[in-house]
């Protein structure tokens, strides 16, 4: 709920005017009532009402079909969404697991907001569920589950750039190296990720790095029950080798099968390996052979900023739950501020306690207690917890009041799902609900990429569309109810207060 201000601009004023004196709805104080404090409410966060007309957003859904372009209706397939986007693009994937190896392009951003799985498979002549191949600065991959059925591994990254961010990247096996990631001669940024489970028959069980001299930074990842299979040493979950100006910073690597957690070998210059947590057995292995333990960790160079512990201290339930415990997990506030994302794997804010976590999750201060669920009365309106108008839900770390909504809002809604369902409830046309829905898929791409002020002029541009609908004259089937929406009009405003992560 905490937004960043500044006092609104001639054009956010004229917006405000404009809607309050020219909106057309005749004895209707409390609809026009609810827009202009909207308004007041989005120009107070610094709302600049603009869109993007350079960039698409190619849609994907396991209900879709393989269209033109895929951005006014839903493709089928991701690979064939990709195909049609260009540089700048979105491809942004709804809930479903989509059976296919997919190759990633320069510049497109192929995101799911709803956890999607991209199941591979070598049935299909492809040795990894995906792939980015000479691709260039701005591809990304982000918000998947990436697995292969059959025989392949997770990702591929060659000859090029690529992030990969805020991926669960689980049970992959590949025959030669890299069973979750294999980089080759590329700059990567591994980002927010729960790397598990995966297998190689070679090194690298969770992430192979060869002949990149540029740049490599694994940060703020887990890592857990990753094998690597071949001769020793061979790295369990990271194998770096002929290799320059690699970062492995503030990641915690759980339970290994393999000589070391990570082993560098023939590197061209050392890696850096900072604020990492281990849990324990060899953590580290150099082309010398030497072997670094847990009970060795502060007596490298290397390892001075690392610590060790076991699973149960770290996790709320190993192996299963990879959330830090709220108990007072060890990597609670031990990482590193420099280069850390701003979020992590759920999209919450980093820090929000004294420091940044270790790991792919970022847990609030105080036992992972919250404003909201602490029990207390923390702005002093006698309302507590949930009770409070302030808070969103048991996450929310602000129990101030500060929609200006007060009790003028009938609506409950406040999370992006719940307005997607009210959308879906209106009594209106397929067209117009539709050209809501593709509104609030912007909302959510802004969200998922921690753009506030874009998630924020989506939203107004949905309030907009809300209104434009109710104005429609007679019975066009397109027109929305004044009291629906009214509701959807508060339910956005509710969301602008807080913008919730779905």
């Amino acid at each position: 709920m905490s937004v960043l201000s500044h006092p609104a601009t001639g054009f956010e004023r004229e917006t405000i005017r404009v809607f309050v004196t020219e909106c057309p709805f005749a004895g209707n104080i409390i609809l026009r009532a609810l827009i202009f404090v909207t308004f007041v409410m989005i120009a107070g966060v610094g709302i600049l009402l603009e869109d993007n007309a350079h960039a698409a957003i190619r849609q994907v859904s396991p209900t879709g079909n393989d269209n033109v372009d895929c951005s006014i209706t839903a493709c089928r397939h991701i690979q064939f969404a990709i195909n049609q986007a260009a540089a700048s693009d979105t491809v942004l994937v709804a809930a479903g697991t989509y059976t296919e190896s997919i190759t990633l392009k320069t510049g497109v951003h192929v995101l799911s907001t709803q956890s999607a799985t991209i199941q591979g498979s070598s049935y299909f002549g492809a040795a990894w569920a995906v792939q980015a191949v000479q691709t260039g600065p701005g591809t990304i991959l982000e918000g998947f589950v990436v697995t292969c059925s059959v025989s392949c591994g997770g990702i591929f990254i060659q000859d090029g750039a690529a992030e990969v961010r805020r991926n669960d990247i689980r049970n992959n096996t590949n025959q030669f190296v890299g069973g979750g990631i294999e980089v080759i001669n590329s700059t990567v940024m591994v980002v927010n990720n729960l790397i598990r489970n995966n297998q190689s028959s070679n090194v690298g069980g969770g992430v192979a790095v060869f002949n990149s001299p540029s740049s490599v930074w694994i940060i703020n990842n887990t890592f857990s029950a990753n094998v690597a299979g071949g001769p020793m040493p061979n790295g369990s979950h990271i194998h770096l080798a002929q290799s320059g100006n690699v970062l492995v910073q503030n990641n915690i690597f759980a339970g290994f099968g393999g000589s070391a957690a990570i082993v560098a070998s023939s590197m061209t210059s050392p890696p850096a390996i900072k604020n990492n947590l281990f849990t324990g057995g060899p953590v580290y292995q150099d082309e010398l052979g030497v072997t670094t333990t847990s009970s060795m960790l502060n007596s490298r160079s290397f390892a001075a900023d690392n610590v060790n512990g076991v699973d149960t201290e770290v996790f709320v339930l190993s192996g299963t739950d990879f959330h830090l415990h709220p108990a007072g997990s060890l990597a609670r506030d031990l990482g590193l501020a420099e280069n850390a994302p701003s979020n992590d794997f759920d999209g919450d804010a980093r820090p929000l306690g004294a420091g940044v976590d270790i790991g792919f999750d970022e847990i609030p201060p105080g036992g992972g207690m919250t404003q909201c669920s602490d029990g207390l009365d923390n702005d002093d309106d006698s309302l507590i917890d949930l009770a409070d108008p302030g808070c969103t839900n048991s996450s929310d770390n602000d129990e101030t009041n500060s929609s200006p909504f007060g009790a003028t809002c009938s609506s409950t809604v406040n999370t992006m799902q719940g307005l997607q369902a009210e959308v879906n409830s209106v009594n209106t046309s397929s067209h117009t609900k539709q050209a809501l829905m593709n509104t609030l898929k912007r909302v959510s791409v802004a969200i998922a990429s921690s753009d506030r002020k874009a998630a924020r002029t989506q939203l107004a541009s949905f309030i907009r569309e809300a209104v434009r609908f109710s104005n429609l004259k007679g019975r066009s089937t397109n027109r929305i109810p004044i009291n629906q929406a009214s509701h959807l009009v508060c339910g956005a405003a509710n969301v602008l207060t807080g913008i919730s992560v779905p």
